[in-house]
């Protein structure tokens, strides 16, 4: 009797620990699965939400205007909205409109003077390829689109029988087209610093005052950092 007693005492506290392990690796199996779930959904929060951008910085504007060429830095300032359309290879599309600021210029003859604006408005649709390095994600895109130029040109010349003033402007829409890279910098899971950095071309067009049409031909050369957020 007491070598029974024994033998299932001994069977008890050697099952109990079995037991008690096989319980903690059920829970553990229970838990992981939520915990890996939550971690993949946190590493793949950029890559699968949509997201808006802002940037700011300068654009070195090239304008060649019939035969005499210009280069002149100025503001300019970006926003976009966009969101990944081919997860598996970290491909996104965004929606860019950037505004430059005038460039400006006085030009003066005796008493004849001419006072030029020159001004530029960009919507583009870009296709961008991200590079995961960690926290540190590189990137390369291009962009097509259309740029709206605004010329404006007030004048004041001498005549033989007096002084012809006026003001004529004028808004052309062309084609534009651009290839840019960037670094962004994960901040937050949801945020992150964006260096960009692009070349833009866009097509010809034509802005006449008085009885000289001249040949506008443009590209631009622009550096901008922001922040994108996703959600």
């Amino acid at each position: 009797m007491k070598k029974l007693l024994l033998t299932t005492v001994a069977a008890l506290c050697l099952a109990l620990p079995a037991n008690a392990q096989e319980k903690g690796t059920q829970n553990t199996a229970r838990q992981y699965p939520a915990a890996q779930e939550r971690g993949m959904k946190k590493s793949e929060k950029q890559q699968n939400k949509s997201y808006w951008a802002i940037r700011m910085g300068s654009s070195r504007l090239s304008m060649k205007v019939n035969d005499r060429k210009e280069n002149e830095s100025l503001f300019m300032i970006s926003g976009a909205v966009g969101t990944t359309i081919v997860p598996e290879m970290a491909v996104r599309a965004e929606l860019e409109l950037t505004a430059t600021g005038n460039y400006e210029e006085t030009e003066t003859i005796a008493t004849d003077r001419l006072e030029y604006k020159h001004g530029l408005v960009n919507l583009s649709l870009n296709f961008l390829k991200d590079f995961d390095a960690g926290k540190i994600k590189p990137y390369i895109g291009v962009g097509a689109g259309i740029a709206v130029f605004h010329d404006e040109a007030d004048y004041d010349i001498a005549l033989l029988v007096g002084r012809l003033r006026g003001t004529k402007k004028e808004s052309s829409a062309v084609l534009s087209g651009n290839v840019q890279g960037g670094i962004a910098i994960s901040l937050t899971d949801s945020v992150l610093f964006d260096v960009n950095a692009r070349y833009n071309h866009f097509g010809k067009y034509k802005f006449k005052v008085l009885n000289q049409e001249n040949d506008m031909k443009n590209n631009s050369v622009d550096v901008t950092a922001g922040f994108r957020v996703h959600f």
